[in-house]
């Protein structure tokens, strides 16, 4: 004799088996033929990590050595350009290893991505930004500890005086 529950459980569809699977999903991509799913997989490329390190660490000192120089003139445009240019191949040459996309990040809504590159960019522009920042700052307080010292001077003078 079946209960209740037995008889509403073979009637209740997370019960049933399902034969196949639906189209276009994770199963039904599993159980593709080899060579089908093979086709779906990017391009392997083979390549020498530690070549592509040697020259990626190049290529970066170069940038580092380019930077360096504009910093130098910060009002050439020829020397930002230089910088620009071998950002640029630093770039590139590191689309060898990720398959040729530039990395991403998520943005807060969970709908729109933000180049990597962009937000490097802005966060070291920031960083310039606070640098300076707390530089004029220091300026400030000494000007200020100055004047306080000049004024606190010309007091004694201005006392000493009558």
């Amino acid at each position: 004799m079946t209960s209740a529950f037995e008889k509403l459980a073979r009637l209740s569809p997370w019960a049933r088996r399902v034969t196949e699977p639906k189209p276009d999903s994770l199963v039904a991509r599993a159980l593709r033929p080899a060579a089908e799913r093979m086709a779906d997989t990017r391009q392997i490329i083979e390549v020498d990590t530690t070549k592509w390190l040697e020259h990626h660490a190049a290529l970066s000192h170069h940038l580092l050595y380019r930077v360096t120089k504009a910093a130098q003139a910060p009002a050439d445009q020829a020397a930002e350009a230089e910088v620009n240019r071998a950002f640029a191949l630093l770039q590139d040459h590191a689309r060898v290893i990720n398959g040729g996309t530039d990395p991403v990040v998520l943005a807060k809504d969970g709908l729109h991505t933000i180049p990597f590159a962009e937000l490097a960019t802005t966060r070291a522009k920031v960083q310039v930004l606070e640098r300076e920042r707390s530089s004029l700052l220091s300026i400030i307080e000494m000007q200020r500890a100055v004047g306080k010292a000049r004024d606190a001077s010309g007091r004694e003078e201005g006392s000493s005086d009558g």
